[in-house]
């Protein structure tokens, strides 16, 4: 079975701030970073693309596609120290920094991985920004910087963010330096707080674990947690249509936060027996649950949050979360090995 869902047409989402100019990916080889560079060479034929990354998530592959393209710079960098960066970043550029750590749950064993990877990037990249002469700063910030507030309906302007993991803590943190510098420097910046993103060349999550999972071993599908962790799911070609959105309906504020989420909600055994049903529908496989509502330390199992800020700009999600989940294991058995190496 392959997920049902409308295609996302190229320039379905007008953009015209972006174009024509210099735009840099921090983390440009990743899940998102990839998709949004692809759909901004197929927008703006004349844009100037550098994308920066460490490779650390198998970047290389999700951009294989690109190799040749006379518009696009890759540099493969470590981006902690500010002077090293700033000498890739054009100077009036639109830059968009989406690296972060991937894996949420190895803070668990190395709780540092996100000063690392998250809070220090991002001092970097706000440093950078500012030497280089940045016009703009989009930030990928996510929904785990409220914290753990059950069915709470949560708002960009919810007073409390009291995270419960350090991934979500580095965010915020990234979030404050983003407002600094922004009022300081009069750098400009739109922080996105996103759902679950999901959908072609992912490198984490839910969907991505459980497919590999079935694909080595079809017989018993290991489940973190008692699968009713309830979750939004938004599909990436929706996240980047909020994103060029968003920025074509710029209202000249010096900072912005958008959430960008469905209404919709999966829970993990939902999404379990989904993988097992576009992976190994002949098996009789076993799901097996642990016993806790989270499914590892600093998770959160319960997250409602609203889209109603960007919703009015005339922003809504084409994909549901079960087609954009869908689509994202398909993409997983299709186009990766078990062992989560390229086919």
């Amino acid at each position: 079975m392959q997920p049902a869902h409308p295609a996302h047409a190229s320039g379905a989402v007008a953009s015209t701030w972006l174009a024509p100019r210099d735009v840099v990916i921090i983390g440009g080889a990743g899940f998102i970073g990839s998709n949004l560079a692809l759909r901004l060479l197929q927008d703006h034929p004349s844009c100037s693309l550098t994308l920066i990354d460490n490779m650390s998530a198998g970047g290389s592959m999700r951009i294989a596609d690109l190799a040749g393209d006379q518009r696009v710079h890759v540099h493969e960098v470590d981006i902690r120290t500010p002077r090293d960066l700033a000498g890739l970043l054009p100077a009036g550029a639109l830059l968009i920094h989406l690296a972060s750590n991937p894996n949420i749950a190895a803070a668990t064993t190395n709780p540092a991985i996100d000063f690392d990877a998250g809070t220090a990037v991002t001092n970097a990249v706000v440093e950078a920004a500012r030497v280089s002469g940045i016009a703009r700063i989009v930030y990928a910030s996510g929904s785990g910087v409220y914290g753990d507030r059950g069915q709470a309906l949560l708002r960009e302007d919810d007073a409390c963010l009291a995270p419960v993991s350090t991934y979500a803590a580095s965010k915020i943190a990234g979030e404050a330096l983003l407002s600094a510098y922004a009022e300081m420097f009069d750098i400009p910046a739109h922080v996105f707080r996103f759902g679950n993103v999901v959908g072609p060349r992912q490198t984490h999550g839910v969907g991505f674990d459980f497919a590999l999972r079935l694909m080595a071993d079809p017989s018993a599908l290991r489940v973190l947690g008692d699968g009713t962790q309830s979750k939004t799911y938004v599909h990436v070609n929706d996240v980047i249509d909020g994103i060029l959105l968003a920025l074509a309906t710029d209202s000249g504020e010096l900072f912005t936060i958008l959430n960008i989420g469905t209404d919709e909600y999966l829970t993990v055994a939902d999404i379990a027996s989904l993988a097992i049903e576009l992976i190994c529908p002949e098996s009789a496989t076993r799901i097996e649950f642990g016993d806790s509502p989270r499914g590892w330390l600093g998770d959160v199992p319960v997250m409602r949050m609203s889209s109603q800020r960007i919703r009015a700009r005339g922003w809504s999600p084409r994909v549901s979360s079960r087609d954009a989940v869908a689509e994202g294991i398909c993409w997983v058995r299709d186009c990766l090995r078990p062992d989560g190496s390229p086919r």
